[in-house]
């Protein structure tokens, strides 16, 4: 392995500024104490800025789920000891080798929901799962296996689901709406537990949960609310009011104890933000941007992260791309991630959308086909 001053992928909109690629390779800082030099394996110049390549790391094959569900990969949920993935139209539970449970026939388990060929939305309160799928709700009970749709109990057509302080909570399409589940409970939907957004005037974008707070994106600002105890669960909390939106439903991301997300509100712009408390930083360069720009529609960015070796990585997916744009919080550099295609000749995104760490695994599911992959 060499040593040298290297960087990120920064191809500036115009090609005579800046035409450098990283791609299929991450840049780590050299921690050594000693010194180094890019020609000399000891001595000579200090570590400081020196940084070396290593390869991002491809795909084994963990578990081919589509050989039972025809379809993609569409989610995963790991409880800390059970893995439960949306394959197509079936919800299964996948064991540490890679089968799927069976039942008494030797027969897999599979629990049928809406296949809208879209990613499925997963949270977990301990006792069931909340599963959204293609504008269904479903509550999976862990016990019992049982599966309930509880989409008739719900204020509008769900799109999303998370969960905070014994709730779950669902936004409803073309909505400014979310709703609380009972207490621990995902099969009871009080009608009292509906929330209308009054802050701003748009629709619903996405969810997420952060430090037990509720993070709600609009189309042109975003608002966090807290679990106050009152009548309504959450509430505003004041003086939080975000100026920035978001692009996609499955965008926002939990990453180094903050929400990182790309944004795009009244004013245009398409660029990468993480929080700070409640004041957004930009994370994007200018050539992430210009990019990210180029995109007709970004509705269907879905976003993920992982730790491995230190890093903490960002991945962002972005159907009908040429890559995976993948930010690595730790060295605070971008690069790409791809897919050469002999066949076809040209480059497609790494092979995911979507990761659990699950088994001591990083696992990830394929956005074109029904296979689990472990990151190798």
């Amino acid at each position: 392995m060499r040593f040298g001053f290297v960087g990120p992928s920064y191809t500036a909109a115009s090609s005579f500024i800046a035409d450098e690629e990283c791609i299929n390779l991450f840049a780590e800082t050299v921690e050594s104490q000693g010194s180094i030099t890019p020609t000399k394996s000891y001595g000579g110049a200090n570590a400081v800025n020196i940084k070396s390549y290593f390869a991002t790391p491809g795909v084994s094959l963990f578990s081919n789920v589509g050989v039972v569900s025809p379809g993609i990969v569409r989610g995963m949920c790991w409880t800390g000891d059970r893995l439960f993935v949306v394959c197509g139209a079936n919800l299964m539970e996948v064991l540490a080798d890679g089968t799927v449970t069976l039942d008494v026939h030797g027969f897999p388990i599979l629990r049928a929901v809406a296949n809208d060929g879209g990613p499925v939305s997963i949270a977990y309160n301990g006792l069931q799962l909340l599963i959204v799928s293609g504008g269904h709700a479903y509550c999976y009970t862990l016990a019992t296996i049982s599966l309930t749709e509880v989409t008739g109990l719900l204020a509008g057509v769900p799109v999303k689901v998370d969960y905070s302080d014994t709730y779950f909570i669902v936004y409803f399409k073309d909505s400014n709406k979310f709703q609380m589940s009972q207490v621990l409970d995902g099969t009871i939907w009080p009608g009292l537990l509906v929330n209308e957004v009054s802050v701003f005037a748009e629709n619903i974008v996405s969810i997420i949960v952060n430090h037990r707070e509720l993070w709600v994106f609009g189309q042109q600002r975003s608002q966090p609310y807290q679990d106050t105890g009152s009548a309504e669960v959450f509430d505003v909390i004041p003086g939080t009011l975000i100026e920035k939106a978001c692009v996609s439903t499955f965008c926002p991301c939990l990453v180094d104890n903050s929400v990182f997300w790309v944004d795009q509100d009244v004013r245009g712009s398409r660029s990468a933000w993480r929080s700070q408390g409640y004041t957004p930083a930009r994370i994007s360069t200018y050539a992430v941007e210009a990019d990210l720009a180029s995109y007709a529609d970004l509705s269907g960015l879905v976003t993920y992260a992982y730790q491995d070796g230190g890093h903490l990585f960002w991945v962002l997916y972005i159907p009908g791309s040429q890559w995976s744009w993948t930010y690595d919080v730790v060295e605070g550099l971008w690069h790409k991630r791809s897919t050469w295609n002999s066949d076809t000749a040209t480059w497609a995104p790494q092979p995911s959308w979507n990761h659990v760490y699950a088994f001591n695994k990083h696992l990830v599911g394929d956005w074109d086909s029904g296979a689990l992959y472990e990151l190798s």
